[in-house]
């Protein structure tokens, strides 16, 4: 059986699911004994691919020759067999992949992390943390959801990482922390929320937002008037959704900074908030100086509440930047904004051609038959591509108002 298998295992398709190839060998618990022989034997795919099966079959002997792997050095299939042990790994697996996290070869240090978080190994809680100061990103990030995955396990060990030294490693705390809801997680990251380093603020406010409380809304309110942009602006994110009159406060400052990332992150959080308040606060965002935030917030406007917008997006229409006017009037198009058709008719003089055809397009999405005449006038003195979108917007509205009187009759 160990030869067939071989044979097999060798003329395996990467691009053939392993479950496929399964399915191919009938795998029963006669083939663990040649697999494991393959396992420890084949450095190539064919060695990649037996641990796999082992792992499926999680049987103890399976278990005792992917740790054989794992834990040689100049075997070059080391991390398929430590991935494998997410299926069958057990007390004994967990102990070993925990010696791994150090491990000079980067994909083990990762797929330790992986499996260590999957088994839920209480054990690991402690040492995983050393995982965040790796060099390697990769690694760290594995080791985050690694103790994200350990819970409540994790929270005493990364409010240790919190005080660390490197300013790196407490920036990744933070991220784990936001991860894991709980008092613990709460606590802890109160607790950093003036740090010295901003990029670890930064972070901390981005979990903050994980917890809706009246402690992380005055902490995250008080953080949008930091000295560092990045923060303001994690702070203000991280509000969305809170609607104490400190964090409405916040949004007010948070609009009128000097910086546009803040102003920005102030506009994508009221636009996924509900309510005359959020409204209101992104009609304001109207007058900002960026235009690129005018258009955003008339968007959000527009997306919340069609019928209160109108007259906002009439005027946004006439605004003196192309991206705010052209953004108006698409959604006009978009929304079907009847109340915005005398607007559109207007801008169906224009000189700017491209204006034209996109108001003409708005135009016949709306369906309003009056626009038909001002349409026609507007393709005068039209470049090709505008005289063909124009020539199809009246085409369409033909078509609405044929259908129209038809139904009418």
């Amino acid at each position: 059986m160990q030869d067939k298998i071989r044979r097999v295992l060798s003329s395996f398709d990467p691009l053939m699911p392993y479950k496929t190839l399964a399915g191919i060998l009938d795998i029963q618990e006669a083939a663990v004994g040649p697999l494991c022989r393959i396992l420890r034997e084949e450095d190539g795919e064919a060695g990649r691919v037996a641990a796999w099966l082992l792992g499926e079959l999680r049987r103890p002997e399976g278990e005792e020759a992917m740790l054989a792997v794992a834990s040689d050095p100049k075997r070059k299939i080391r991390p398929a067999a430590v991935w494998a042990l997410a299926k069958c790994g057990g007390e004994r697996a967990a102990d070993e992949l925990i010696g791994l996290l150090s491990d000079p070869d980067l994909d083990v240090r990762v797929a330790a992390a992986g499996v260590l978080g999957e088994l839920g190994a209480a054990g690991a809680a402690q040492p995983l943390p050393g995982l965040l100061a790796d060099p390697e990103p990769r690694a760290a990030d594995y080791a985050i959801r690694a103790l994200q995955n350990l819970g409540q396990d994790a929270c005493g060990p990364l409010d240790q990482a919190l005080d660390h030294a490197d300013a790196l490693v407490r920036r990744r705390a933070a991220r784990a922390l936001a991860g894991i809801p709980g008092p613990w997680s709460h606590r802890s990251l109160l607790r950093r929320s003036n740090d010295p380093d901003p990029g670890v603020r930064a972070r901390v406010m981005e979990a903050l937002g994980s917890f809706d409380t009246e402690a992380s809304t005055a902490v995250l309110a008080e953080a949008v008037a930091d000295e560092d942009k990045d923060v303001r602006a994690a702070a203000v994110s991280a509000l969305s959704g809170r609607t104490r009159p400190e964090a409405y406060e916040a949004f007010e400052r948070a609009l009128a900074d000097s910086e546009p990332l803040v102003r920005r992150a102030a506009v994508r959080a009221l636009s996924r908030m509900r309510g005359e308040k959020p409204f209101s606060l992104l009609s304001r965002a109207l007058k900002d100086p960026l235009a690129e935030i005018r258009a955003q917030a008339v968007t959000a406007m527009a997306h919340k509440d069609p019928v209160a917008t109108v007259p906002f997006l009439v005027r946004a229409m006439k605004d003196q930047a192309d991206v705010v006017r052209q953004t108006a009037v698409w959604l006009a198009g978009n929304l079907r904004t009847a109340g915005a058709v005398d607007t559109l008719m207007e801008i169906l003089g224009e000189v700017d051609s491209s204006m034209r055809a996109l108001a003409a397009t708005s135009l016949a999405k709306i369906g309003d038959a009056r626009a038909v005449n001002a349409m026609r006038r507007a393709l005068r003195g039209v470049d090709k591509k505008s005289m063909g979108i124009i020539n199809a917007a009246i085409n369409s509205l033909e078509r609405k108002a044929g259908r129209k009187n038809r139904a009418g009759a």
